[in-house]
């Protein structure tokens, strides 16, 4: 039987089609209040769990980077979110927001990752905020959320 979860600092990820996701504890901070779920996606294609690739050096130390300062960047995003969003009622309607972890063939640094927030009715208008450590460099939206 395939070894289905992993432990990066001290939190215990699940297998996923793409790789590895672990929902964070009340301990940690939210995302105007809505709990964090951390993905750690190894393949850029689905595979079985029995040859889903184990995140690299590179992915773990981010992890290991972000929680410890997941205040600051969860700050930062918060403050893109903000300037950024057309309609911030939609904050009630969000799906719990996901840090997502590039595999290596989509990550353009090694400190590249993502906040991923979608509404939880419609998982298709939503929101990307790109940054690469503790820097926000950008915020995208789908279906033309974002303000002009």
């Amino acid at each position: 039987m395939p070894n289905t979860e992993l432990v990066v600092s001290g939190l215990g990820f699940e297998a996923t089609d793409f790789g590895w996701s672990v929902t964070l504890g009340p301990a940690y901070p939210t995302f105007f209040g809505h709990r964090l779920t951390v993905t750690i996606d190894t393949t850029p294609l689905a595979m079985p769990f029995s040859q889903l690739p184990r995140p690299n050096a590179r992915q773990v130390n981010l992890v290991t980077f972000l929680l410890s300062r997941l205040d600051d960047a969860i700050f930062g995003c918060s403050v893109a979110f903000r300037k950024g969003c057309a309609d911030f009622g939609i904050v009630a309607s969000l799906a719990p927001p996901n840090i997502w972890i590039p595999p290596e063939e989509q990550s353009d640094t090694d400190w590249s990752w993502s906040l991923v927030v979608e509404r939880a009715l419609d998982p298709d208008d939503g929101y990307h905020i790109q940054c690469e450590g503790l820097e926000v460099v950008n915020m995208f939206a789908y279906n033309d959320l974002m303000s002009e």
